[in-house]
This record gives C-alpha cells, structure tokens and sequence, in this order.
C-alpha cells in the first residue's frame, strides 16, 4: 500500500506524520495483503463521533472528484446517493458497530453526480501490536469497478446513474452529472434526439459520437461498428430521431428535469445486484482486481482559486498545455496558471513547464494548480470583430466570461443600467447588477442554458437603491465558455 503521504499532511489529513506512520506500521502489521496494493484510501478515527475522515490519499480524489480539504472532519456517508442501497449501508454499519472487517460492493456517488460501483473494504485498526481488542481506527480502500459490472442487458430498465455509468464506459463521462440531474434514465436515452442532445449541452462531434452508441443499444449488429467509429455508416446516425421529445413532454415532467417515479425507481433498484459480502464474512485476503494496476489514462487535476473551493476533475495523462489552459478558460474562465512544489513557483507559459510540473508529480498524485483572475481580459477572449458586432446590436446585452465576470456591455446595456462607460463594469462580478431569487448564479445560468427558457431577473441600477423592473434574460454560451446575456424589452 505504499507510504502514506506525509510531505503534505495539513493537506492530506488531521493527524501528525508520526501518528500516520504509526498507522500505517499497524495496518501492515495486521493485513500484511495490503502492502503491494495501491488504492483509494482513507482513515477513519473511531474514537471520535460519527467516525469521522482523518486521512485521505490522492487516489480517493482522483476516484470521487471530491478534494481532501472538503471531506477532512467528514463521515464517508456523502458518498451514498439515491439509488444506494440501504441494505449494504446496514451492512458495513453493522461492522463499524462490531469492529470487525467487512467487504461489500455498494453504489456510491462522485461529486459530479455520475455513480459508480465502489467495491469497499473496511479493516479495523487495533492499538499498537495488537490484533484484537478496542479499534482506534477503521482502514478502508475502496476500487472503482463499474468497468467491470454488468450493468443490465435492458437498456430500457437503467436508471439514470447507470446511464452516467454507460456514458463514462464510452468515453463520455463529462455529461453523466446532467444526464443524472435531468433524470435521463435507460428509456429516455434511446428516445433522445438531436435537439434533445442539444439541449443537454452536447456539440455535433459528441452527439454523433452518443449517437453511434445509442444505435448500437438499438441494433445490436451495429455493435460491431463500433470498434471503429468512422466507418459507421453515416446514414445510421442520420435516423436518429428528430424532435421525438417535444418541448410539450418537456413542459410536463416527462424529460429534462423529471424525477424518477416510484415505479421506475423499482425497476432500476432490481438491475442492482445483490452479490455484496456481508458484514459476517471477514476478509482474510484481496480479489485478484485488488493488485491489479490502474490502466486509466487520467490523472486528478484540482485547482485552487482564491475565495473559491478547490475544484478536482480529470484529464488526460498526456494533456498538451494548449489543451489544458482551454480546459482552464472554459471551466473557470482567463486565469494564469501556477505550479508550486516547496519554495518552486512556476508559471505554465510554456509546454516544457508543464512538463516539468508533472515530472515533479508522482505517478498517482492529483496534479495541483494555482489560478489567478487576469484581468481586462477583453480582448483576450473576445476577438474585435466580435465585440465590434455586439455594439452594433440594438438590444441591450452583457458578455461575461465562465466565472460570470463581466466582460462587455453594448449601449443598450448601458443606458438600462445607467452607465456612461462600460469600463465602470469590466471584471466586476455579474451580481453587481444582476438580483435573483436563486443564489447559485451557475446553476441558474445552466438551468437556462437547458430548457431553453428565459429567467426572470431584477436589474440594478447605478443609482444606490434603484433597480429595474423584472426583466427576462435569455443566456447562450460560446465555444469559449463565455456567456452571451440577452435582455428581453417587452
């Protein structure tokens, strides 16, 4: 299991490097199996109440998308989602009770939303060169293997955790959080057409490429197509449903928002196997799965910005520092990019700096990058024909890039807002002019983006006290990740 990581350990955990080594001296005395396994881990102090998170490697960011800073203190039951079932959580609560080692295979949840299948071993910590007697604390590692579970062979009976599942297998992972917030289960995936593919924030490259499998759902000698995309015929992928789910089925709860309903949540708790390890049975060795290195050609990435959470996601191993720094702008918005090791502060300008950044991350490590806002960065997103074209426009409306800080506002915008110069709003925040009932801006800009309809917004005025009538705002996004706002007059 390798050394814990004690070089960061305010970071990592809320014990001493001492207390940690002495841990992991004690894990290996007790399971010496473990020592050639490398997974997620965590440390869970059950001295205290609640058994609360005391330790946590980079392998369980990587795996959860959650950072350590956000679960330190924390019971690991924030893992648990919908479609978890309460007979395994019973289980493993059954085991903490007992002190006793269980293993089970349980549904658990990213931060994202997409589910996957944990299978979780949890190993009580005896005080030192002990093997019996009061447990100081609960080892638990913990290995994705959705890859390796059959998640039902009727699409039409997934739920919509088990159609993130299917979308991370085909390389479409980033859009399982969305397909499980619109409720797209099995039923509705095979119904989704273009526009639907639209709306669910997929461009022409990603909807042919869901397509292609979605056909192959369908039509299962288009299976063997599929090993080699381009040679699909296009023609299949042109059959695809156009407007098969109207903004009327929209409108009633049937798609794009709905919940589940109670039947359908029956039929999807039925595909979840029951094949767990029950708390009875004691681990005395590992799955062969356990030893077996990660073929995954991602790495963590978190970010942290100042007055923000950090924020983790995936990318690729290899990533070129163009693609990263598009990944940055999209994801945040114009930000420089810093990598610090010890006394080492580098600013990625260059592809060899990132290079070097990565050689200074261990294989497994959740590669850390330090953003900072740039500011007057008008003209670097926007080009001066498109700005040019947006003055001209003679309804009012604002630019803001992806962290919602404004970056141009045309005249019309101007004179609804009382401003003489929009350089009195540039890089200011769009709730210095911006009141809404939904605090979450992001979550209010995305809800738009995806039904398609306007949101309901008061505008503030220069003048101290004053604001504008409700108005309705209408949002699009660029390939940028900047955000067009529309201001309705009627």
């Amino acid at each position: 299991m390798g050394q814990f990581n004690t070089k960061n350990h305010k970071r990592d955990c809320l014990l001493s490097p001492k207390e940690m080594k002495d841990i992991h001296n004690q894990v290996l005395f007790e399971y010496p199996f473990l020592a050639n396994i490398y997974e997620s881990m965590l440390v869970a102090d059950n001295t205290k109440p609640d058994c609360p998170i005391v330790y946590a490697n980079d392998q369980f960011e990587k795996m959860t998308l959650y950072p350590k800073e956000e679960l330190l203190g924390r019971n690991c039951r924030f893992l648990q989602g919908k479609y978890t079932d309460r007979n395994v959580v019973k289980r493993v609560r059954q085991a903490i009770d007992k002190g006793i080692e269980t293993e089970v295979l349980i549904l658990n949840y990213r931060k994202d939303g997409v589910a996957f299948w944990n299978s979780f071993m949890i190993l009580p910590v005896h005080p030192k060169g002990l093997r019996t007697g009061r447990v100081s604390y609960f080892f638990a590692i913990q290995k994705d293997v959705t890859i390796l579970k059959d998640i039902g062979e009727i699409p039409e009976k997934w739920s919509s955790p088990e159609v993130a599942m299917w979308l991370e297998k085909h390389g479409l992972g980033e859009f399982g959080a969305t397909f499980v917030d619109k409720g797209i289960d099995g039923s509705k995936l095979l119904k989704l057409s273009i526009s639907d593919m639209q709306c669910l924030g997929l461009l022409s490259a990603n909807q042919k490429r869901l397509g292609r499998h979605i056909l192959a759902l369908k039509d299962p000698n288009t299976k063997k197509q599929i090993a080699d995309p381009e040679r699909l015929d296009p023609s299949l992928v042109a059959s695809l449903p156009e407007g098969s789910l109207t903004r009327s089925e929209s409108s009633t709860g049937s798609f794009m928002g709905a919940s589940l309903s109670r039947t359908t949540s029956r039929q999807s708790r039925a595909v979840f196997p029951k094949d767990t390890i029950t708390a009875e049975n004691q681990v005395t060795e590992a799955k062969p799965y356990w030893s077996k290195a990660s073929e995954s050609t991602k790495i963590a990435c978190k970010c942290y910005i100042e007055g923000k959470d950090p924020r983790v996601f995936l990318i690729e191993r290899d990533i070129s520092l163009d693609e990263l720094k598009k990944l940055i702008l999209t994801t945040f918005g114009l930000y420089t990019i810093t990598y610090r090791e010890d006394d080492f502060v580098c600013e990625l300008k260059e592809q060899s700096d990132l290079d070097a950044a990565r050689e200074l991350q261990a294989m497994e490590q959740t590669l850390c990058l330090y953003l900072e806002h740039i500011q007057d960065n008008e003209h670097q997103i926007l080009p001066k024909e498109v700005t040019s074209y947006l003055k001209r426009l003679p309804i009012p409306l604002i630019v803001t890039d992806p962290s919602k800080y404004i970056l141009f506002i045309n005249l019309g915008a101007k004179f609804l807002l009382g401003y003489e110069h929009q350089n009195e709003l540039r890089n200011k925040p769009l709730l210095t002019i911006l009141e809404t009932d939904i605090p979450d801006l992001s979550k209010l800009l995305t809800q738009q983006l995806v039904s398609g309809r306007p949101i309901k917004v008061h505008l503030k005025h220069k003048t101290k006290g004053v604001r504008t009538k409700t108005r309705r705002i209408v949002v699009s996004k660029t390939d940028h990740g900047t955000y067009i706002l529309t201001i309705k007059m009627d």
